[in-house]
This record gives structure tokens, sequence and C-alpha cells, in this order.
């Protein structure tokens, strides 16, 4: 039987003539031959790749902030091709790790909504002035015995009114004062 190369390869270690789906793009042997030859040499190929590798983590991390537009097209692919995958994926990973989900959709949820509320017409120095009050927090926190935050005196997304992430709309407030308060604006009547 006359084969079309095209479409068939023979593996190199099994020698079995098969489609070329069957195998990675560039290699001789077939996905089927390498999984047991992975499987048979586990703990040497991982060695090897330990020795090759020794800094793998910061590589990575460099890498992923080098490529960082497409290490996410990359991912949103994956996540819309794979979608039964990544919630299981998302599900361990939360369940390894309670209260997480909560607390950093809380911090994305304000991340996202505080540049719309800086208006583009702010100079330099205001800027400098906003940092100041986060910095002031800081270093006046050691002073009080509860947490020390910087509160939005008219809140950002309030029900009855919406303020601006601006150094005069800045105050510093304990964490308990700031929660009673909450998104009200106290100086509207009632």
């Amino acid at each position: 039987m006359q084969y079309n190369t095209r479409y068939w390869k023979r593996c190199t270690v099994c020698k079995k003539r098969k489609l070329l789906k069957f195998f990675h793009k560039g290699r001789g042997s077939c996905i089927k031959c390498r999984k047991k030859n992975y499987e048979a040499n586990r703990e040497q190929i991982l060695a090897a790749a330990r020795a090759k590798w020794p800094n793998r983590k910061e590589y990575r991390r460099e890498y992923l902030q080098k490529n960082k537009k497409h290490t996410v097209a990359r991912e949103y692919e994956y996540r819309k091709h794979n979608p039964d995958i990544w919630e299981a994926c998302q599900k361990r990973f939360h369940e390894s790790r309670p209260g997480w989900k909560t607390r950093q959709s809380a911090e994305a949820h304000i991340r996202k909504k505080r540049p719309g509320a800086m208006p583009k017409w702010l100079t330099k120095a205001q800027y400098l002035e906003i940092e100041e009050w986060y910095a002031i927090c800081a270093e006046i926190q050691w002073l009080s015995e509860e947490k020390l935050v910087v509160d939005h005196i008219v809140p950002l997304h309030g029900k009855e009114v919406c303020g601006l992430h601006v150094p005069w709309n800045l105050q510093i407030l304990t964490n308990s004062e700031n929660c009673k308060k909450g998104n009200k604006f106290p100086y509207l009547p009632k």
C-alpha cells in the first residue's frame, strides 16, 4: 500500500506508520511512545530539567513580564476553548485559599473604579498630594491602636452622590469609622 507522506509518518521508536495527528510537531516518535518513555524515565527527565533550569521560577516571572500581552491573549484563548477545565482549576485554587476570592475581587473592584474617578485635569503636584495622603496614613499608623485608612469624604460611588479621587476629597479615618460611614455622604439633608 502506498502512503502519502503528507499525512503519514513512521514512528522512530515503535516503527509503525501513523497519521500526523499522532505526532507532536518536529518529533520523530509518536505521542504514545513519548508518554511511555516519560513514564519509564520520569525522575531522570525531571532531574535533567532541574539541572538545565535551576532558577525556573524567576525565568518564568521575567518571561511573563516581558510578554504580558501575548500570555494574556493565550490564556484568554485557552479559557474560551476549555471552560470546564478552567472552572475546575479555579475551583481547586479557591478551595485551597479560603477567603482569597472575596478579598481579591473587592480590591479589583476598587482598582477598577478609582481611575475613572480620577480626573484627567489633575496636575502633577496634585497627584503627588494624593500619594502624600497615603504616605502620611502609613507613617502615623503606629500612633493609632486601630488600622487607619484613607477615605473619600464624598464617596466614589455613593447612592446619592459620586465624588472624585482628588486630594481635597481625602481624609484619614480609622477602619471602624470608615466602615460605619460606608458609601454615605453625611452632609446631605434627610
